[in-house]
């Protein structure tokens, strides 16, 4: 299981897709809606490099939130979307801290959001590390539990580019790669996310990404992962729009 490239691949992403001076600010705060609630993660962010706290980048979510837009259009209802707040970072040796506090911080807003809500239906998003934590988020991961006992209120997602990307499983994965991720689940692991979640959401890799193919550092790898949400933005629009409404 190969770790280490991701770190430089995420200073590098973060680099290419630099958060402007100031992004607009929402509230951490997870009200009740008849439409959809929908949660993003971020990539990991290079001016991060402690797993204590929250990215001050959290906010930007690298394009994840056209998708996010166009559903809460098609669904309105009071449908809104929010970014997950988590360290992200990056430094070696804080990986699994990292993933391990977002994934903790989204089984808790998922579970507070599901004990609060009459018709909670919540749609996760996610790009590169942010979307191997909502992976670990639904299926346990870092020593973490799975949310079996919270399945039915996760309506529909779409994930970018997650290093635990395994190949070859239908039909939750999407995209062309054949190859699985520097970070891939285990056999056991990827057949019951499918079982699960196969249904109502696409994981996305395209042939020779960098972290969720484990296509290696070259230019033309990091180009791949970076135009991840681009390049299937569309197909995960009509996706979430036709089974959610």
């Amino acid at each position: 299981m190969l770790r280490h490239p991701l770190y430089w691949l995420s200073a590098i992403a973060t680099l290419a897709l630099a958060a402007p001076a100031h992004v607009a600010r929402q509230a951490d705060t997870y009200p009740c809606t008849d439409g959809v609630f929908i949660l993003g993660a971020r990539g990991a962010d290079s001016s991060m490099i402690s797993p204590i706290g929250v990215s001050p980048n959290y906010q930007d979510l690298e394009g994840l939130e056209v998708i996010a837009n166009a559903l809460i259009q098609h669904v309105g209802k009071g449908s809104y979307l929010r970014a997950l707040p988590y360290a992200a970072a990056i430094e070696p040796g804080v990986d699994l801290l990292n993933i391990g506090g977002g994934v903790d911080k989204a089984q808790s807003i998922i579970k507070d959001y599901v004990g609060r809500c009459t018709n909670p239906r919540i749609v996760l998003l996610g790009f590169s590390t942010g979307a191997q934590v909502m992976t670990s988020t639904l299926i346990g991961g870092q020593l973490r539990g799975n949310l079996d006992a919270y399945k039915q209120y996760i309506t529909a997602g779409a994930l970018f580019g997650d290093p635990s990307f395994t190949a070859n499983v239908e039909p939750l994965d999407a995209g062309n790669s054949t190859t699985s991720g520097a970070s891939a689940r285990s056999a056991s692991d990827a057949a019951y996310y499918n079982q699960n979640y196969g249904s109502k959401l696409r994981n996305y890799c395209q042939a020779g990404d960098a972290a969720c193919a484990n296509g290696g550092l070259g230019d033309a790898a990091v180009a791949i992962h970076l135009a991840a949400i681009q390049t299937y933005q569309q197909d995960a629009i009509n996706f979430l729009t036709s089974i959610v409404s």
